[in-house]
């Protein structure tokens, strides 16, 4: 007999009044709660699952666990996912593991009871492996699951642990704007401050400028450069400051080879870039223009305007095929234009003007949009369709400063400025997908607003985008973006990081 407190489960077997079947008589053993029961029988029935070695606790588990679906929830939480990153990451680890190891038979059944009458019995404790360390694991790699947005490999524990080493750059009075700074394709880092433009080559372990360019010295009156961007090759900038207008530097020639003034009276030039071919200069002024320099050598062979805005250009990027140019003003529209011919191709509105726009860099035509002041929402748009992926809010007041996608591993570094009060803050973390932040740097808060030093100005890539710029006031900060484990991912090859039979998020809106 049992105690009381301690009563059985019963356990029903057949009527030989019922069913003219033999019953062994070996006597079934019973055990405390939650064990297994055994119970030897040839009895089956074809209409009532067997509860032959249940496990009733996976049962009770698997009919009261809440799912929530990744694409049911409306917001990110960017603040909350940066102040547990380092310990999600090692009960998503864990978590793993166990799947693997499998301890719970029956808790990956779709099923609650099992048809199945050769069940085979629980995992015992001697499944486990021995000194699971998630920090020793064999890649630090991980694919793309099914149900995100974008392709991406992302890592599989936080690697930017503190920045790896800082570059003084003083000299500025007022605080660097947009463009201030650029990385050039062989290395040589490229930054203005005030009337002077300092070069960096090949290795910043000296932290000290290789070359400085003074145009006070070439052009008297020459009033602060606002503005720097090489091209692809790597072996000409142009700038902008105010006395110059537009102009374009030879590193080789070391001088100036053309000057061109803006078609448009008493602007400013926001934003410069360079196209793929190095053939022609694009620029978005504080009038809403967009103008087009054809090059041809040392010479500037065509120009062309079009109004895009009414009021300033705050950003501009161009696609990596050349096929289109993206732009955001102070009229809270971002517009879309073919490169080819300046046609223009889809205008999308906002509620707050946009500052940050960014092309993926592998999917054909995808764009992603930060949101304004108050805003600080994420959409993602498939641009030669003119659709919209995906949307995602954040719930936190806030607006989208800077945003960078990583060639190697497709994962998306965004800056934030959030208000906590009257306090302004910073927090910039790394998105492997819409709710999935898998790194991020923390910027150190400051008590009334953000100061002159931890605001961020610009954010560059090397050309192998292997290390990470963020520039903030008179300081350059480099981080090593994925920690000693560089070569692991310029190793693998970005068309076959998806896993294979998986389709992509445009296959499954095309008609078979």
């Amino acid at each position: 007999m049992f105690p009381t407190f301690q009563q059985p489960i019963p356990i029903y077997g057949p009527e030989t009044r019922y069913h003219n079947r033999t019953v062994s008589t070996t006597p079934f053993q019973r055990f405390a709660f939650g064990k297994a029961y055994t119970f030897t029988s040839n009895y089956n029935d074809r209409m009532i699952p067997s509860r032959h070695e249940f496990n009733v606790d996976i049962a009770k588990h698997k009919l009261c666990e809440k799912y929530i679906s990744v694409n049911d929830k409306p917001y990110l939480d960017v603040i909350g996912q940066m102040k547990s990153l380092h310990s999600d990451w090692r009960k998503r680890a864990m978590i793993e593991c166990l799947n693997e190891i499998d301890p719970f038979q029956g808790l990956k059944d779709p099923r609650i009871l099992s048809f199945n009458s050769k069940q085979r019995p629980l995992s015992s404790s001697s499944d486990y492996k021995p000194g699971f360390d998630p920090d020793k694991r064999p890649s630090l790699i991980k694919k793309s699951s099914i149900d995100d947005v974008w392709k991406a490999k992302y890592r599989c524990k936080p690697l930017l642990q503190c920045w790896e080493s800082a570059v003084e750059l003083s000299g500025y009075i007022h605080f660097p704007s947009r463009g201030m700074i650029d990385w050039s394709s062989k290395n040589m880092m490229l930054v203005a401050v005030e009337q002077e433009i300092l070069v960096f080559k090949d290795s910043w372990e000296t932290q000290c400028e290789s070359t400085v360019v003074n145009m006070e010295a070439e052009n008297i009156g020459t009033q602060k450069i606002r503005g720097v961007k090489w091209n692809h090759a790597g072996d000409r900038f142009v700038m902008y400051s105010e006395s110059l207008k537009l102009c374009c530097y030879d590193i080789a020639a070391g001088k100036i080879i053309w000057k061109h003034n803006c078609s448009c009276p008493r602007c400013s030039i926001r934003c410069i870039a360079w196209s793929k071919t190095d053939r022609q200069v694009l620029t978005g002024c504080n009038n809403g223009k967009l103008s087009i320099f054809t090059i041809n050598g040392s010479y500037i062979v065509k120009e062309e305007s079009v109004k895009v805005h009414e009021g300033s250009v705050l950003d501009m990027a161009i696609s990596p095929d050349d096929d289109y140019i993206a732009t955001t003003g102070a009229d809270k529209n971002i517009t879309i234009y073919q490169l080819k011919g300046i046609v223009p191709f889809l205008e999308i509105g906002y509620y707050d003007p946009s500052e940050a726009l960014a092309w993926h860099p592998w999917e054909k035509g995808v764009l992603c949009i930060g949101g304004g002041v108050g805003d600080g929402s994420l959409s993602l748009w498939d641009i030669p369709k003119q659709k919209s992926l995906d949307y995602r809010r954040v719930n936190f007041l806030s607006r989208v400063k800077h945003l960078a996608w990583n060639k190697l591993s497709g994962e998306l570094v965004v800056v934030w400025y959030y208000w906590e009060g009257n306090t302004r803050s910073t927090t910039i973390p790394v998105l492997a997908s819409w709710n999935r932040i898998v790194d991020g740097i923390t910027i150190q808060k400051n008590t009334d607003s953000l100061s002159f030093n931890h605001r961020i100005a610009n954010v560059v890539w090397n050309p192998h985008h292997t290390r990470l710029g963020i520039q903030t006031g008179d300081r350059l900060y480099l981080y090593n973006f994925f920690g000693d484990s560089s070569s692991e991912w310029e190793g693998t090859e970005k068309k076959k990081i998806r896993p294979a039979g998986q389709r992509s998020i445009f296959d499954l809106n095309c008609i078979h």
